[in-house]
């Protein structure tokens, strides 16, 4: 099955600084998404569900299973689309009960899950994994333990063993539910430098620095911010500005807005909301929060009242504004997911079995029902295989597709040894928006097989012509290689060769790169045509 528009485009980058014009993504031509459901198997549940949802009609096709898991209670997708990361299930290393974070492999046709591996989750009870931006680690958080973790990836998209393990600290009024620390979530800052782990028992969002070539975590200074006394913060999101940060707290209801700055990687709180009616007595627990891809709108799920609290966010302060509550037609929606376009909320009811669709009035962010419900036992988390494409109409997009190119030239660094510092670049736009410009800052190398080796802009040359769809010939020390990339009116891969200068070719490498530029055809989805270099 095709998947919808992919936000990794190519471009052309030379050892000068090249200036690019304004380029849109085009509207995606495919009518289906296909939707990973992370459940609990104490019940009928056997794993991982997947389901296809039609974007037209909004109605979600019967779930299949696409692996069977012991409790994968939460889902990551990692950034080149192949590989999918869950937390959950457990068993004893060394003696010891650990939780597991679990690999796997994705079937580009018919949406199966292939275990790749497993590996320590750094604690109990994982409940929580994010994939960093650059595809080199998943990060974890640990509720039983109160711990968080950094597992780097390998290129073949298995789990190594923990770089960083973290054991928070702290308690907080609520006897019943704080007495310890218990880690519920941890999220990446879209610069890929910070990490937010939420910890419900301490009342503490605890911040992190992340480095993503190591796949470390360090505390950041300052370590963490305290919320109100029993809050208990559960889940957080950041705002596609950049600019704001929302954490949803699970024990007083409330949803907590902060003023976030990229470069210190701090938080300054803004006004605390209620996400209940002010007429409801009822018990009340929160679990899920995200920001809508347009960033005018904030939902936060409510188990108890059974619905998703609907906030209008103000664009230059950050606060939130009340618009309602649309009943999840289901009980206890522990989790739900927004297509990568907007135009649909997936809820998934716990405790009534079944994911319910909504469609978003992109106006009012107020909710429909499709009328498309599924069945499935005790699903609990919903996410979409497919990357967030913004509007086109957005000068800050572009910026956007920038970082996604840096973050692949980064990962293609982390993939093969021949080639390191590949994602070494800065990104300068013009004070207008009209241009941006792409340079290195000659950190690339390029080593061969038997030891040779050339720095700076020549030698990313290789790399640069997997991601760009001009011809290219050009001295790299040893090697020449020439490679017609992409069509760009139908981005197919229309050629490759390679000339070998000297007696020292690399063949290795050249399998190594046709694999890869292989893997990004399968990624790139159609580009407007005025996407193709001038």
């Amino acid at each position: 099955m095709k998947t919808t528009t992919n936000r990794h485009t190519a471009m052309v980058l030379t050892a000068m600084t090249i200036c690019l014009g304004i380029c849109t993504l085009a509207q995606c031509a495919d009518r289906k998404i296909r939707v990973y459901l992370g459940t609990y198997t104490r019940r009928e549940s056997r794993g991982i569900y997947v389901s296809d949802l039609n974007m037209t009609s909004g109605a979600l096709s019967e779930p299949r299973l696409a692996a069977a898991t012991d409790n994968p209670t939460f889902l990551a997708i990692h950034p080149s689309g192949r590989f999918l990361y869950a937390a959950g299930g457990a068993m004893r290393i060394d003696g010891k009960a650990t939780g597991l974070v679990t690999a796997f492999a994705m079937d580009k046709t018919t949406g199966k899950l292939m275990q790749l591996n497993r590996q320590s989750s750094g604690g109990r009870g994982p409940c929580h994994v994010v994939v960093d931006a650059n595809g080199r680690c998943a990060l974890a958080a640990n509720y039983s333990s109160g711990s968080i973790a950094s597992l780097p990836i390998g290129p073949d998209g298995k789990l190594r063993p923990a770089a960083s393990v973290i054991q928070h600290k702290g308690s907080s009024v609520n006897k019943r539910r704080q007495g310890g620390p218990h880690a519920h979530s941890i999220n990446l800052d879209r610069a890929n430098r910070f990490a937010v782990a939420a910890d419900l028992g301490a009342d503490k969002l605890f911040v992190y620095n992340f480095d993503s070539a190591k796949g470390t975590l360090k505390p950041h200074d300052p370590p963490a911010v305290k919320l109100a006394p029993g809050a208990g913060p559960r889940h957080f999101a950041f705002h596609p500005s950049g600019k704001f940060a929302y954490v949803i707290n699970e024990l007083d209801s409330t949803i907590t807005a902060f003023a976030f700055d990229a470069k210190k990687g701090t938080l300054a709180k803004l006004p605390t909301v209620s996400t209940l009616p002010a007429d409801f007595k009822g018990a009340n627990t929160t679990a899920e929060v995200q920001v809508h891809p347009s960033g005018k709108f904030l939902y936060g799920s409510n188990r108890g009242h059974d619905s998703l609290a609907i906030f209008a966010i103000d664009s230059k302060s950050g606060k939130l504004t009340p618009l309602g509550h649309q009943p999840t037609g289901g009980r206890t929606p522990r989790n739900f997911g927004i297509d990568p376009k907007g135009r649909y909320i997936l809820a998934a009811n716990q405790n009534s079995n079944n994911v319910v669709v909504f469609q978003v009035d992109q106006a009012t962010g107020k909710l429909k029902p499709t009328g498309s419900s599924i069945t499935v036992s005790a699903p609990v988390c919903v996410k979409f295989h497919a990357p967030v494409v913004k509007p086109a109409s957005q000068p800050k997009d572009i910026m956007g597709v920038m970082r996604s190119l840096k973050a692949e030239l980064g990962m293609l660094s982390s993939a093969y040894p021949e080639l390191s510092g590949a994602g070494d670049i800065k990104i300068v736009s013009a004070p207008d928006g009209s241009t941006h410009t792409v340079a290195y800052t000659n950190n690339c190398t390029f080593t061969g097989k038997r030891g040779y080796k050339d720095t700076g802009a020549n030698a990313c040359a290789v790399a640069l012509r997997v991601m760009t769809g001009k011809r290219y010939q050009k001295d790299v020390r040893h090697v020449a290689m020439q490679m017609p990339g992409f069509n760009w009116a139908n981005l197919k891969l229309v050629g490759w060769t390679t000339v070998h200068v000297g007696k020292r070719p690399t063949v290795g490498f050249e399998a190594q790169m046709r694999k890869l530029i292989s893997e990004h055809v399968s990624m790139i989805n159609a580009l407007d045509a005025r996407s193709a270099p001038k």
